[in-house]
């Protein structure tokens, strides 16, 4: 098990950071979407914790923020003025987090203070264009009524083998001292022996590599295509450009040492310290297998530190409500899919297959733009409870988005390298990325849904517009959808576009 320390902190106004997040759901139906969880973090220890819901609202091409006619004005000092302008607050209530440009939109990143103090997941988001117009805005600010007390927590985890800039790779199983490990001319050939036990050297030393190079390569490819270090992105060294360093990615293979099977994990805590993956056996079948030989559970988990880190400007503390937890299990699905494809016929997609060796994989049912083979729609939501349910609904609305983009634009086999493509695999992950950056802490179906709207405002001028929304109202998240019932409309000049 994972070792906790726990330091309290009498008046720090800071919920605790949980953005772990496991691959397989238990059977679960029946839920309430509240904001109040109780969480047990470790040794019996149980946590009370409030997340307000998010407010959102995009403008499109944008509106003008009270100092836009000011010469030499930041877009720190742009942002903080609209939210207080917006929202009626003071200025000594709002301080300004973090912040980056890209090449499209500057993203400004807030919380709401008192005497100085942050409180717990109030965070606000502010993207500015570079008509330097307000294009998106959402916070979930409060006003309290009381203040807590809180504490972190801290992870201790063992051995590396595996050690770049981007990530380290341990036997899990193994304690003792640190050591590191190269092979001639940096090639690491270690053949897989899957009629031997997993935890035979041979077996290890493939697990940790094949591990440590998918890592780096969603690193590289969520590199290229905004997820930066002034993005709040996973690296040792960020070489003077901007975000905290000194948080890679520590992958722990076969985690556990056989306490734990038929998982795997992700902790996200804030930029500045590392991501922490586990990946376990699997026994389903003699010998076991290991989760780091499936690449798409490995892509999937890597997922959660991008989701959870782009979403609230590194805060990683915008997930905790149960449909926000959930839609980030379908954006790690999603992007597990993309890395997956290999030219431009869209086929059902399936994920965790080679370790529950099962054609069906670990999901109630294939990705799929057939509504006879995955019927969830929108409404589906507000009868579930399990994260990764609900998350198969978000996953599959994003899916039939893929498929649109990729039906409209084609496929380009150099998008992984070249974010400049206008393939639809390269614009429907330039919009993946984009929409996380702007939604609001907390997103909804709603939300994000307007964030890809908007995202593509953003980027495209608005040109997919019509398609984006009738993906998504297909699948019941259309104009007036809300509360979890459907709704199949669209804005009335998209009311001609071709649908499924």
């Amino acid at each position: 098990m994972v070792a906790f320390s726990f330091k309290f902190l009498a008046s720090v106004l800071l919920a605790i950071v949980d953005g772990s997040s496991a691959l397989v759901p238990p059977s679960s139906i029946g839920s309430k979407h509240t904001t109040h969880r109780k969480r047990e973090i470790a040794h019996g220890v149980q946590l009370e914790t409030y997340h307000p819901t998010g407010n959102y609202e995009t403008y499109a091409e944008g509106v003008v923020h009270p100092l836009r006619k000011r010469r030499g004005v930041s877009f720190k000092e742009s942002s903080v003025a609209f939210l207080q302008s917006r929202l009626g607050i003071d200025a000594d209530k709002v301080a300004f987090h973090s912040g980056y440009e890209n090449d499209v939109v500057s993203h400004s990143y807030l919380k709401q203070v008192h005497d100085g103090i942050f409180f717990a997941n109030a965070v606000a988001n502010v993207a500015i264009n570079k008509d330097d117009k307000v294009v998106a805005l959402g916070h979930s600010f409060v006003t309290p009524s009381k203040q807590c007390s809180t504490f972190f927590v801290f992870v201790s985890v063992t051995n590396p083998t595996r050690s770049g800039n981007n990530a380290i790779t341990f036997n899990g199983s193994t304690s003792g001292n640190v050591t590191s490990e190269s092979g001639p001319g940096l090639v690491f050939d270690y053949p897989q022996d899957a009629s031997t036990a997993p935890n035979t050297t041979a077996n290890i030393n493939a697990a940790r590599v094949n591990n440590f190079y998918i890592v780096n390569s969603v690193h590289d490819i969520s590199y290229r295509y905004g997820f930066t270090e002034a993005a709040f992105n996973f690296q040792q060294e960020n070489f003077g450009k901007g975000g905290a360093e000194g948080d890679r990615i520590t992958a722990l293979i076969q985690a556990g040492s056989g306490i734990q099977v038929d998982d795997a994990d992700f902790t996200t805590p804030p930029d500045g310290q590392g991501g922490i993956m586990r990946m376990y056996l699997w026994d389903f079948t003699s010998p076991h297998r290991d989760g780091a030989f499936e690449n798409d559970i490995v892509v999937h988990e890597n997922t959660h530190g991008i989701s959870n880190r782009l979403t609230g400007g590194g805060t990683a503390v915008c997930f905790q409500t149960t449909e926000a937890g959930g839609m980030g299990e379908g954006w790690s699905d999603a992007m597990a899919e993309w890395t997956e494809q290999t030219d431009a016929t869209i086929r059902d997609y399936v994920l965790g297959q080679y370790v529950s060796n099962n054609p069906a994989g670990v999901r109630t049912h294939p990705y799929s733009t057939n509504k006879t083979t995955n019927p969830l729609t929108y409404a589906d939501v507000g009868n579930l409870s399990e994260v990764h349910n609900i998350g198969e609904v978000w996953a599959n609305m994003l899916h039939n988005v893929y498929a649109a983009l990729v039906g409209v634009y084609g496929f380009d086999a150099t998008a992984r390298t070249n974010p400049d493509s206008t393939g639809g695999n390269a614009v429907y992950l330039h919009l993946f990325i984009d929409a996380l950056a702007i939604q609001p802490c907390s997103p909804t179906f709603v939300t994000a849904r307007d964030a890809w709207i908007q995202a593509d405002v953003n980027r495209y001028g608005g040109a997919n517009k019509c398609l984006l929304w009738t993906q998504f109202a297909s699948r019941g998240l259309g104009v007036s959808a809300q509360n979890h019932t459907n709704d199949a409309t669209v804005p009335s000049d998209c009311s001609l576009f071709p649908s499924n």
